[in-house]
């Protein structure tokens, strides 16, 4: 009789288990509904995950950010403070924070967290990627003049450019042990 009432017990466990799973699947689903909806209505260059995976953020067209909770139920966070379309979202190493580059060559740096905007400066019009340096004091921009500048994480400030390339640098990756 105990070894059944074990059994019983096991299988109601499994079957809470598999309502929880497909609650939190249901959920995965409505928010992906969402964001496909969000996408289709405004239209979104740059992507990126911030907050340690916690937030997805999306840059639009339309000048603004939209933040979402993954795997939230609430609405997007917008967030407004670029003057055109926002091209680049860059996470800094220790999730704390979040910068944004606009395609006039503006910066704004977000904390995480709160959503709130930290700071500003430019980097340069058109500069088509950026990336957080691994130590988290600087920002490596890529330039349409073939260069990449590593700009001081504070005041934007060019500290050095690398030169060389014979085309426009789209893209770029640092090394985690550089």
């Amino acid at each position: 009789m105990l070894h059944l009432g074990a059994c019983v017990l096991r299988r109601g466990a499994r079957a809470a288990e598999l309502q929880s799973a497909r609650l939190r699947l249901a959920r995965r689903r409505r928010s992906l509904q969402r964001l496909r909806r969000v996408l289709e209505d405004v239209g979104a260059y740059s992507l990126g995950f911030v907050a340690g995976g916690r937030r997805l953020v999306l840059g639009t067209f339309a000048n603004k950010l939209l933040c979402f909770e993954v795997g939230g139920e609430a609405e997007a966070v917008e967030l407004e403070g670029h003057d055109e379309w926002v091209q680049g979202i860059s996470s800094s190493p220790d999730g704390t924070e979040f910068a944004t580059q606009g395609a006039s060559g503006t910066v704004l740096v977000w904390s995480a967290q709160e959503l709130e905007r930290l700071g500003e400066f430019r980097v340069g019009t058109g500069a088509p990627s950026f990336r957080w340096s691994n130590d988290e004091r600087w920002f490596l921009v890529s330039m349409r003049s073939h260069a990449i500048h590593l700009c001081a994480r504070t005041t934007g400030t060019v500290a050095a450019r690398a030169f060389g390339h014979g085309g426009i640098i789209y893209d770029f990756a640092e090394s985690k042990d550089a």
